[in-house]
């Protein structure tokens, strides 16, 4: 298997074989998990809580440390279970669209698919440049692109179960940013000038 940062690579400049790589490699969650998923997905929330202590703005209202660490680590965590749920999601709605249920396939496409948003956390470093992390939408192609490589989807409903996964995580992506808002801002919401 290629190193952390030759996969990502790759992944994102030439996603169509590096899928079709992913697709033949044996199925090994765990290396995948703590030597993929783990690196990557800690890189939003470390850039986050850096980006924090580096950059105070005058005239806004502060959430402490304590607040910023701990949304920090619960959405790590979350990404995590992230992933988890998603290849739940995608392997149950597999023989919906003419694919064969393969959970350790989907835990592929769930694994790789945010490279690219994972990646674009880094921005969040500087606060001013978190807009640059809407390179992240990448992922999306990225996922348009593995999930027909691995889940094999009959050709006529490859769309239509890339989209239906997508619209299931989005659903799920929105209730993890509830639920990290609630728990770094409470009731008072975002950072907000005095």
């Amino acid at each position: 298997m290629a190193t952390l940062f030759e996969r990502a690579t790759r992944l994102i400049t030439e996603p169509g074989s590096t899928w079709t790589i992913i697709r033949d490699e044996p199925a090994d969650r765990q290396a995948l998990l703590m030597g993929y998923v783990v690196p990557l997905a800690a890189i939003p929330p470390i850039a986050s809580v850096l980006g924090h202590l580096l950059m105070v703005m005058p005239g806004m209202r502060h959430t402490g440390f304590g607040a910023v660490f701990t949304g920090a680590f619960v959405s790590f965590i979350l990404s995590i279970a992230g992933v988890f749920v998603f290849a739940f999601i995608l392997n149950a709605l597999a023989t919906t669209f003419g694919a064969r249920r393969n959970f350790d396939r989907a835990f592929k496409v769930a694994a790789y698919t945010p490279t690219a948003t994972w990646l674009a956390g880094i921005f969040n470093l500087i606060p001013i440049l978190s807009i640059f992390s809407l390179l992240g939408l990448y992922s999306l192609y990225l996922l348009f692109v593995g999930n027909p490589k691995l889940m094999e989807p009959a050709p006529e409903k490859a769309t239509a179960y890339t989209v239906t996964a997508l619209v299931a995580a989005l659903i799920f992506a929105f209730i993890i940013g509830t639920i990290q808002t609630a728990i770094m801002f409470g009731p008072g919401g975002p950072m907000m000038p005095r």
